[in-house]
């Protein structure tokens, strides 16, 4: 049974996503000088990832690794 494997793949990839947003939070903020604008940035790279996700279903395309390569 592989699904001990994948639930701990999928809690990485969660913890990871959080280390990734904390980064680019610091990282705009530090260039910025301007922590709204940094939280903005944050906000909208996972509203567009999530727009063309909700595009491809709609148009049938599954998410594997030749549709989103």
């Amino acid at each position: 049974d592989r699904s001990s494997l994948i639930e701990r793949a999928v809690d990485t990839l969660k913890e990871k996503l959080v280390e990734e947003f904390v980064v680019v939070l610091l990282v705009c903020a530090l260039f910025l000088f301007h922590i709204r604008s940094a939280i903005v940035i944050l906000l909208s790279l996972p509203l567009g990832i999530l727009a063309a996700f909700i595009v491809m279903d709609a148009q049938g395309i599954n998410a594997n690794i030749m549709s989103l390569g």
